[in-house]
């Protein structure tokens, strides 16, 4: 089993990588400028080189907000860039794992979404990644897509480092209360896809699942729990007020519910998503440790 990650770069590549040696899986992984998925004849050539049996995509424009003026670019990446990996793969014989995630949906949802619900997405990001995935099934039966939701971790940007670097220097953070999901580690995330990647056996586990951590909450409760684990009990920390969404400026529409449901990803591979809470404590303690890049 030979898997090649590409964007091993981000939250999720980098985790990859890391795992796979503890998992006794042989992981080969590139970051952009050594395979930028929107040039489709050096993925040709790195396919032919490495012939892997799983490539793992988890390169993406995930500028949410800055996608709004930059449709163009959002779609080359996340819907053409997509198509070309999966014609990579398809013509290497390889299988193929794709990451996408719940902005495809609108939020409307009063219950966890599952695989099968339609997907209409608000925002041009959420729906440069629903493209992606109609690519990659339209381009390469032998596919995973993996939804997941608001990713952190100890690498790269993300919601929990940015709190807990404003944390430091306010005594007030302003968060959104009216939009639900479920935060999930980046690690927890990698390891899934590792476990799925080397179970790639069976013609009935291609698909699309959903996987996140289990625990709904709000960006505003997420941030409360984040500032609690950052701060000792004797520290000043700051207060998180609640906000709604119409009163703070996003130039992308969220989804005010999106959470997943999980369920079919445990049907066919016995995994069962884990609250995110130990891992935010992880990670809170590896970024003040100056272990988070």
């Amino acid at each position: 089993m030979k898997i090649v990650v590409l964007g091993a770069e981000g939250q999720v590549g980098r985790e990859l990588m890391m795992l796979s040696p503890l998992l006794g899986v042989e992981c080969v992984g590139y970051g952009r400028a050594a395979a930028d998925i929107t040039d489709s004849m050096a993925l040709a050539r790195l396919m032919k080189a490495d012939k892997p049996n799983v490539v793992v995509n988890t390169a993406a424009y995930t500028a949410v907000d800055k996608a709004e003026s930059e449709r163009d670019a959002a779609f080359f990446v996340n819907a053409t860039g997509a198509r070309n990996v999966a014609m990579a793969c398809m013509r290497a014989g390889a299988a193929m794992i794709q990451i996408s995630t719940d902005y495809v949906f609108d939020g409307s949802s009063p219950v966890p979404y599952r695989e099968t619900d339609p997907t209409n997405s608000q925002s041009v990001y959420g729906a440069s990644k629903a493209a992606g995935e109609d690519e990659v099934r339209n381009m390469l039966p032998h596919h995973i897509i993996i939804r997941t939701s608001w990713v952190f971790g100890r690498y790269g940007h993300n919601f929990v480092k940015t709190v807990m670097r404003l944390a430091g220097g306010r005594e007030q953070l302003r968060m959104i209360d009216d939009q639900r999901s479920c935060p999930t580690s980046a690690r927890d995330l990698a390891e899934v896809i590792l476990k799925i990647a080397t179970r790639l056996d069976s013609g009935d586990a291609f698909g699309t699942y959903h996987f996140a951590n289990a625990g709904p909450i709000s960006w505003c409760e997420f941030a409360r729990v984040i500032v609690d684990l950052a701060f000792d009990e004797a520290d000043k920390r700051p207060e998180v007020m609640a906000i709604t969404t119409n009163d703070y400026a996003q130039a992308a529409i969220r989804p005010r519910y999106s959470v997943l449901d999980c369920r079919r990803i445990g049907q066919q591979f016995s995994i069962v998503p884990p609250s995110w809470r130990p891992a935010l404590a992880e990670v809170v303690e590896q970024v003040k440790s100056g272990e988070g890049l």
